[in-house]
């Protein structure tokens, strides 16, 4: 997999060991932690961003979602 969009959680884990280049990780607030920083470092993937969601809306999200595939040389 080339890019994966994912709320955070077990299942972004998953996808960091499949060779995937860019993440962007859809995050709550109150429960972001560094971790799948640190273990997608290790597991090489290149780009990684954090969106928090909280009080963005959906078109907020699409135009921060954008941004980053477009930094990250996705879109």
């Amino acid at each position: 997999m080339e890019t994966v969009i994912a709320d955070q959680g077990s299942a972004l884990f998953g996808v960091m060991h499949s060779q995937t280049k860019n993440i962007i990780e859809l995050a709550e607030d109150d429960w972001w932690h560094s971790a799948n920083l640190f273990i997608a470092n290790g597991s090489g993937v290149k780009n990684y961003a954090v969106i928090h969601l909280h009080g963005k809306t959906e078109d907020m999200l699409r135009q921060r979602i954008e941004g980053h595939l477009r930094e990250f040389g996705a879109l």
